[in-house]
C-alpha cells in the first residue's frame, strides 16, 4: 500500500470509531478520566411486560409448576407437573401474566 493509502485507511477507521462512539451515546474513553460519570440516555422505548414474559417464559412457567404443580396433583385435578407445563407453555405472553 501507498502512504497516501494508509492514510486514507487510517483516516476512515478513525472516523469510523468516532462514529461508533457517538452513535453509543458515550465519550471517547480518551476524552474521559476514569471515574469521571457517565450520563446515560433513556430510550424512548418503553418497557413491554409481553416482551419480558416472552423472554423469560422458561423461568415464568417454572416458578408457576414449582408453586401449582404438587397442590393440582394432591388435589386430584387430573393434571400432572408435566401437563401443566406444556399447556403454560403452549399459552401467549398475555395469557401468563
Amino acid at each position: 500500500m501507498s502512504k497516501a493509502s494508509n492514510s486514507v485507511v487510517a483516516g476512515v477507521a478513525r472516523l469510523l470509531c468516532s462514529l461508533v462512539l457517538v452513535t453509543a451515546g458515550g465519550v471517547a474513553a480518551a476524552e474521559r478520566a476514569p471515574g469521571d460519570a457517565v450520563e446515560i440516555q433513556r430510550s424512548p422505548v418503553t418497557p413491554s411486560p409481553l416482551w419480558a414474559i416472552d423472554q423469560h417464559r422458561v423461568t415464568v412457567v417454572d416458578r408457576i409448576v414449582g408453586v401449582w404443580g404438587e397442590t393440582l396433583v394432591k388435589a386430584n385435578a387430573g393434571i400432572d407437573a408435566e401437563q401443566l407445563r406444556s399447556l403454560l407453555m403452549a399459552m401467549r405472553a398475555d395469557q401468563l401474566l
